[in-house]
């Protein structure tokens, strides 16, 4: 997964520079707010933590330039809500060139670098032909793969179209999970006060101004996941806390309904 990573700090990097050749500043005020720039490595370290690949639906509440859902990209199916339009497109664009990026990285990768991934399961019937395998959620497969028989009733098994393989080793492009779950990264600019939120189980938000005005009740009749506050300054009044990190200096809390 560092090698996503990478690719993500390298992506913002560029973006970073191309709004100061410009004249602008990574943060700046919006119709409903103000936005401000978080640490790709910091989130990815906090998403470690609080263990997200264990949720279905992540949701990104003011995502700004989308950075926060892409690193949960990598762990979880994950949405953002940016009601600011130019940040919204952002959004969409920075997404592409992710998927670009790593879909023009994979491929030397995989044949270059293969690596033992005895846990990868469903191999049993075809290990005598050592064919590679891997298995995912749902989605369709990475560049490299082939779609297969289900290995199980929630999974879609995938196999590795590019010769054969020692017996018992599995290739595993870098970023074989990531793609999938990447390519159904979605955002929506809108206003997330509007937004159905009963279909996540974990939200993320930076919050600019108290909570208490509008988004805590929001949660309170709507949500019934985690909530991630990112940052020390606004914290909910009634939801209760359940774990409190600082990474590099910066404070993350999750709370849950009480």
């Amino acid at each position: 997964m560092d090698h996503q990573i990478q690719h993500l700090i390298s992506l913002y990097s560029s973006y970073r520079r191309e709004l100061l050749q410009h004249g602008k500043l990574p943060f700046r005020s919006t119709s409903k707010g103000f936005w401000g720039v978080s640490e790709i490595p910091v989130l990815f370290q906090l998403f470690q933590k609080i263990k997200l690949q264990n949720y279905n639906q992540f949701i990104d509440l003011g995502s700004g330039d989308g950075r926060a859902v892409l690193v949960a990209s990598l762990f979880t199916h994950a949405t953002g809500i940016e009601c600011d339009e130019k940040l919204y497109r952002d959004s969409l664009m920075l997404k592409e060139e992710f998927e670009r990026s790593l879909a023009a990285s994979d491929g030397a990768t995989a044949a270059l670098q293969p690596i033992r991934h005895p846990a990868s399961p469903h191999v049993s019937s075809e290990q005598n032909r050592a064919t590679a395998w891997r298995t995912a959620s749902r989605g369709s497969p990475p560049s490299g793969w082939l779609p297969s028989v289900r290995a199980q009733p929630s999974q879609l098994c995938w196999r590795w179209r590019v010769g054969r393989l020692p017996q018992q080793t599995t290739v595993v492009p870098p970023s074989v999970v990531a793609n999938n779950t990447i390519s159904e990264t979605h955002f929506l600019n809108t206003d997330y006060l509007m937004h159905d939120l009963s279909t996540y189980d974990i939200a993320f938000i930076c919050p600019d101004q108290p909570l208490n005005r509008g988004i805590e009740n929001k949660i309170l009749k709507t949500f019934n996941g985690k909530l991630v506050v990112y940052g020390p300054h606004f914290h909910p009044e009634i939801m209760r806390m359940v774990e409190k990190y600082e990474i590099e200096g910066v404070i993350a809390t999750v709370y849950e309904r009480g």
